[in-house]
């Protein structure tokens, strides 16, 4: 394309010449677009071979946080003792649930299950404990409270539909569809 005349904020201005079909003297170019190709590839380059082990470490931080949400519940860790939810309440077993499913899901051991039982108890926790099924200004999470659980909810339904990954016990156990590929199979 040549070296452009002039750079004028984010546009560049090249001859006419140097631009086939063109009968302008000058034509200007967004910078963007000489500049999108070698951007794109260079992320692909960087961060696509890294994409397993980034989703490991995301599937492991998830797990460890719903997890420590579970132990806030159950054994009051960094929770006033009048927000204890009582022995077999429902809030009391979501803390179980939570507890068990987040170190599955942290470990990466029979990480299908585990992550759907945590996406389904997330969207009953939303749906029941935050959206109440009011639809007034209360409709929305910002409003309701309700971002982590319906955040946990969607990242828990993706751990679910893609398993376990590289660092996992199910990879380990050759049960995942990562291990599966590259083992060959």
């Amino acid at each position: 394309m040549g070296k452009p005349l002039a750079v004028r904020g984010n546009v560049s201005i090249f001859p006419a010449q140097n631009l086939p079909g063109r009968n302008r003297p000058f034509t200007a170019i967004p910078l963007r677009t000489r500049f999108a190709e070698t951007e794109t590839f260079m992320i692909k380059q960087i961060l696509e071979p890294r994409a397993e082990v980034v989703y490991s470490i995301l599937r492991i931080v998830v797990g460890l946080l719903f997890a420590f949400h579970g132990f806030q519940k159950i054994f009051g860790v960094m929770m006033p003792p009048e927000y204890l939810p009582k022995f077999g309440t429902q809030m009391w077993f979501g803390g179980v649930i939570e507890v068990a499913a987040g170190l599955l899901v942290a470990i990466g051991l029979f990480t299908h299950w585990a992550a759907f039982i945590a996406s389904g108890t997330m969207a009953v926790a939303y749906t029941q404990f935050h959206w109440k099924f009011a639809f007034d200004g209360s409709f929305f999470p910002v409003i309701n409270k309700g971002e982590p659980a319906l955040l946990f909810c969607f990242v828990f339904l993706y751990i679910a539909c893609r398993g376990g990954g590289l660092l996992s016990a199910d990879q380990a156990r050759g049960n995942t569809y990562a291990s599966r590929i590259y083992q060959g199979r």
